[in-house]
């Protein structure tokens, strides 16, 4: 990778993990950064459905196959399905005899995790030069990209619920955000400012909690019950965030 496509790739990540986007915008970024590291013609995002047990094809650039459809499941064997469902490391998948027509192998594919869930799969595929295959650096590379595409989407999840509440035109988040000297109601502009100040957020929108349940008629000790629901859940969450995550790793 020559000086000029590094600066474009350091950019492009840059760029994804300082810049509030929608989810859209963070499945292109992905799709960018990752053929233009690895060199490949083909990616493919696919996002867990636990209740289903099945793999959703959220992105895919370069294929043209029945079984890869953004939207819907991934049609594909099951061996196949079986190795990607279960996937924990970076692994390399060489030429199927399955009939998979418009898919390139070797493929590269490596686990998406959030806090270390799993939550999908990131897949590589079509190189620009095949005859090198997929080295142990590419492989390596391509797990850290599949970190780094697991952030993109988290933040790019945190934005959209942002903009879903500000959507609403919460009056008491419009309200104190002018008090704040901003003279705005752009709800885009008020996620970048929240995203920013977390802690403003949680406040503004806890006191907006706390008047929507006391319009809908309930009392201060439903109130005070609600608040100790949320102490409870934090309480669980805990124990959660001291569990050591998953290193990433290269198989073969």
């Amino acid at each position: 990778m020559d000086i000029s496509t590094s600066l474009k790739v350091l950019d492009l990540l840059c760029d994804a993990l300082t810049t509030p986007g929608t989810e859209a915008e963070a499945l292109g970024r992905i799709t960018v950064i990752t053929r233009e590291l690895l060199g490949t013609r083909q990616m493919v995002i696919l996002l867990r459905e636990e209740d289903r047990a099945e793999l959703i094809v959220k992105t895919c650039a370069g294929i043209e196959a029945p079984g890869v459809r953004p939207g819907s499941p991934l049609a594909v064997p099951p061996r196949v399905k079986g190795i990607l469902w279960k996937l924990r490391f970076v692994h390399r998948i060489g030429p199927l005899p399955v009939g998979l027509e418009g898919i390139e192998f070797p493929i590269a594919a490596a686990p998406l995790r959030v806090k270390g869930e799993r939550i999908g799969v990131l897949i590589a595929g079509g190189l620009q030069r095949p005859e090198t295959g997929f080295s142990a650096v590419q492989r390596r590379l391509f797990g850290l990209v599949a970190a780094l595409a697991s952030l993109i989407l988290e933040n790019a999840k945190a934005y959209d619920y942002l903009r879903q509440q500000f959507a609403q035109r919460s009056r008491e988040v419009m309200d104190a955000n002018r008090r704040d000297g901003n003279g705005t109601d752009d709800a885009s502009r008020l996620v970048v400012t929240s995203l920013k100040d977390p802690g403003k957020v949680a406040r503004l929108l806890a006191v907006s909690f706390y008047n929507e349940l006391s319009r809908a008629g309930f009392s201060a000790n439903h109130i005070v019950t609600a608040a100790a629901e949320l102490l409870a859940c934090i309480s669980r969450q805990a124990p959660l965030d001291d569990k050591p995550q998953e290193g990433l790793a290269a198989a073969e």
